[in-house]
């Protein structure tokens, strides 16, 4: 689908040329402006989406709490920020910039009608940014929409077109194809999927926005109480050696679900960390996030997901990518599948609302070691969302032993986000 940023603009004022990171001046910018400016910026964007606005220039005239010449940031009638002055001055705008918390944004400059002499300003550049669930900003294509003039005033509308390339892949993986039992992946049909190399092996992710990846907890370790982010992450090829040539993305912070306990390695609940990364990634035709659940998602038995990765194989360790497709499997036979397990180990194995099972009660195809921590991805409309991560299983691939997955919880991403 299309996100439609549209900017509606009065005043006296002419709309600016707008791409990716549309900007906003003020009327006449660079030359100074004139008194009597009044000119109204409103930005709106669809629900569940929100306006990133970054000051980057600022000279307008100071007054005692900018009564005289300002720029005023609003949401809901609510100032987000009154400015004037210089940007210079530490206390400007600029340094940060303002997010609104929900779809719209108003911007109002306004200047007195009295006459400015020798003293002149330039007034404002500003960059805004649809931002979607994650604060990410996503592939853009810029439509201009002609406006009119009444008198002195020009009104028009600018829109932004952004096209959420989440779970859509550029070359479509075949059904019929079936890690374990799996085929290799061709470069650009499952563009979400991340190498996670840690210390003690690797694993793997999935790419949700431009700064952020999905995993599964128990790969980072201790990591989150001691804060050792010496995690690796590689996205872009479906070639072990290849990107582990390349340059990796470096994590600034890791997020893991706070109720996550798992000391023995048999208590999988809540199996599910997010990690930030110092650097933006680039979307291309082979690195593309995946789409996150939709409030009304379902998870039927016997809808075929897709699991990818790098884990282990029938005999080795592959160096490419490999996917399966396998069914999800009704929680009950789940359940019953693992107490048989837990009956005939001694071992407490624990299955809870939080996770699903997928797979075929003959065995063959699975995912297995290696694996952990990348997307079970369910298509709905031409488009992948993540359904699971990759959590637990006992053995891979054999015949009444299905793979464990953590249901992704919208809840925990959200609060992880704030």
């Amino acid at each position: 689908f299309l996100l439609c940023v549209c900017l509606s603009v009065c005043g006296v004022v002419k709309p600016a040329p707008m791409s990716l990171h549309g900007e906003v001046k003020s009327p006449h910018y660079p030359q100074p402006y004139q008194p009597g400016t009044d000119v109204t910026w409103d930005l709106k964007v669809p629900v569940g989406y929100r306006i990133q606005l970054t000051i980057t220039h600022l000279d307008i005239k100071q007054s005692d709490n900018c009564n005289q010449d300002s720029l005023t940031v609003l949401h809901d009638q609510k100032v987000l920020g009154k400015f004037c002055g210089e940007k210079t001055n530490q206390h400007l705008p600029g340094i940060s910039p303002i997010l609104s918390s929900s779809n719209h944004l108003q911007l109002i400059f306004k200047t007195s009608a009295a006459n400015r002499g020798s003293d002149q300003h330039l007034g404002f550049t500003a960059f805004y940014t649809a931002i979607a669930q994650f604060l990410d900003i996503f592939h853009s294509e810029m439509k201009t929409v002609s406006y009119s003039s009444h008198g002195r005033a020009y009104c028009g509308i600018l829109c932004l077109f952004v096209s959420t390339v989440c779970g859509r892949p550029t070359v479509t993986t075949s059904v019929h194809q079936r890690i374990i039992g799996g085929q290799w992946a061709t470069p650009g049909s499952i563009p979400w999927q991340v190498l996670l190399t840690v210390p003690y092996g690797r694993g793997g992710a999935a790419v949700i926005g431009s700064r952020w990846i999905l995993t599964a907890a128990v790969l980072t370790g201790n990591a989150h109480e001691e804060m050792n982010l010496s995690f690796q992450i590689y996205v872009g090829d479906n070639d072990i050696l290849k990107m582990l040539g390349s340059p990796p993305f470096q994590v600034e912070s890791l997020h893991v679900h706070p109720l996550y306990n798992n000391p023995k390695e048999r208590n999988y609940n809540h199996d599910i960390a997010l990690i930030k990364l110092k650097q933006h990634i680039t979307f291309n035709t082979n690195i593309k996030p995946l789409c996150l659940p939709s409030r009304d998602h379902q998870y039927i038995p016997d809808t075929y997901g897709l699991v990818s990765g790098f884990g282990m194989t029938e005999t080795k360790i592959p160096t490419k990518l490999r996917f399966v497709r396998v069914p999800l499997v009704k929680d009950d036979v789940c359940r019953k599948s693992i107490e048989k397990i837990t009956n005939e180990t001694s071992e407490d194995f624990k299955f809870t609302e939080n996770m699903f099972c997928a797979g075929f009660p003959e065995g063959g195809r699975d995912s297995c070691s290696g694996d952990s921590g990348g997307a079970f991805a369910l298509e709905n409309n031409n488009q992948f969302w993540a359904a699971g991560i990759v959590s637990w299983g006992i053995n891979c691939g054999e015949a009444g032993k299905y793979g464990v997955y953590t249901r992704v919880a919208q809840n925990f991403i959200k609060n992880s986000k704030k």
